[in-house]
């Protein structure tokens, strides 16, 4: 073959190449969105999707060989209003129809151009992980490649030391009825290490051993008349550190010990290990009290945890999606007394796992009175609003008059030196 004739085919093989590139392109970008906008989360679209996680977070831990977990189309809904607000999208979508689970998006891109992405169980699924219909625009992914997909991101979960098994021991069936979708769990996934994975995705690991050991420092019986203020714990805490102690680390294994002496073993999810090994000095939880009050040590506690394993947008999304789904019948109202300790948990955690800021964070934590943690001027702050007082005075969550009260409550935060530091 002479050296005009090769390069001619190879010519026509990039000019096909660059075609198929340019049909594909074509078939996924869009030029409309497939969704209409939403507003921010509803109160009852949150409740309905915090509900629906903390189900499927049971069902999670459930200790049989299977347990299984059913969300309605609401939510479904509400699930999908919570993403769609951590991710920053208004155009997220979820329902139940002709026997199929779904959920969809809308992506804006440059230009005016549109990525809407959807994701669809298959009627009458077989035994096993779901075949799932997945589009891109136009473009149908092929079942065969999608689960390659999965497949493969399970595997680099195992090979980050996850304890995954087969796709098809995960999920063991899956039924769509009418209004509901029901998904059979094999394995525990809580003790498979995945969880703890996504949440350290955020930031490095936290030991487990470590938490351990500074939950057992922390609830140590002491001498004389205790103090249960929330800042004598985290003074404790802080004098069991070791000399040689990373300090963005051990701050990270401090405040999640701290959530555990607060909130109980649902903060132990963001240490490996530290469930089991928390056995050896297991207490009573002790009260502790932030300006006063159990509620605001809880609120700080776990934002402060939260903020230094998982990051800041989740977290703070979730101290406003607790607040608006208590404003609900049945909740204690929308408090922005809590939100604010909910916002200074999380300026510390932040700052205490940046190498940069942890030392300074640690002295500062080390002589920490409660007022240091929480200023006293937010408990002056509006709460027990219902959700109809809430609409009234702000609208939603995203709008202009809600944001001046989250900047009015980051300005009384900024009095106390340490936390304008950690901003």
């Amino acid at each position: 073959m002479s050296p005009r004739r090769g390069m001619g085919r190879g010519r026509i093989a990039a000019l096909v190449a660059g075609l198929l590139v340019l049909l594909t392109l074509v078939l996924a970008i869009d030029l409309s969105p497939a969704l209409p906008p939403a507003a921010a989360p509803t109160a009852t679209q949150v409740r309905e999707g915090r509900d629906a996680l903390r189900r499927l977070r049971t069902a999670m831990r459930a200790p049989s060989p299977s347990a299984t977990v059913d969300f309605s189309a609401d939510d479904l809904t509400g699930i999908a209003a919570l993403i769609g607000d951590v991710a920053g999208l208004r155009r997220v979508g979820a329902g139940i129809a002709g026997g199929r689970a779904r959920m969809a998006a809308s992506l804006d891109l440059p230009l005016g151009l549109w990525l809407n992405l959807s994701v669809a169980t298959v009627p009458a699924s077989p035994p096993g992980f779901p075949p799932l219909d997945v589009a891109v625009g136009d473009l149908g992914i092929p079942r065969w490649l999608t689960r390659a997909g999965i497949g493969a991101v399970r595997g680099v979960l195992v090979l980050r030391g996850g304890r995954l098994p087969p796709l098809d021991r995960i999920v063991l069936g899956t039924a769509v009825g009418e209004r509901t979708v029901a998904f059979r769990l094999g394995t525990p996934l809580n003790a498979t290490g995945v969880v703890r994975q996504f949440v350290g995705l955020g930031s490095a690991p936290v030991d487990g051993a470590r938490v351990a050991s500074l939950y057992c420092a922390m609830v140590k019986p002491q001498p004389g008349k205790p103090d249960l203020t929330l800042a004598s714990a985290v003074r404790r805490g802080v004098a069991a550190a070791p000399p040689d102690a990373e300090p963005a680390a051990e701050n990270r294994a401090l405040l999640v010990a701290l959530a555990v002496l607060t909130v109980g073993d649902r903060a132990t999810d963001l240490a490996e290990g530290a469930r089991e090994q928390l056995q050896r000095c297991r207490r009573a939880p002790p009260g502790l009290t932030l300006a006063g009050r159990a509620d605001l040590a809880k609120h700080w506690s776990l934002s402060a945890a939260l903020g230094a394993t998982v990051g800041n947008d989740v977290t703070g999304a979730m101290g406003k999606w607790k607040e608006l789904s208590d404003s609900l019948p049945g909740g204690s109202g929308f408090s922005f007394v809590d939100l604010a300790a909910d916002r200074a948990g999380l300026r510390i955690g932040r700052a205490a796992g940046r190498p940069a800021q942890a030392e300074a964070i640690r002295k500062a934590l080390a002589g920490a009175s409660d007022a240091a943690l929480l200023p006293l001027a937010v408990t002056g702050l509006r709460e027990g609003m219902t959700n109809d007082e809430f609409v009234a005075a702000y609208g939603s969550l995203d709008t202009r008059d809600f944001d001046g009260a989250v900047r009015r409550i980051d300005a009384l935060l900024d009095r106390d030196p340490v936390l304008r530091a950690a901003r």
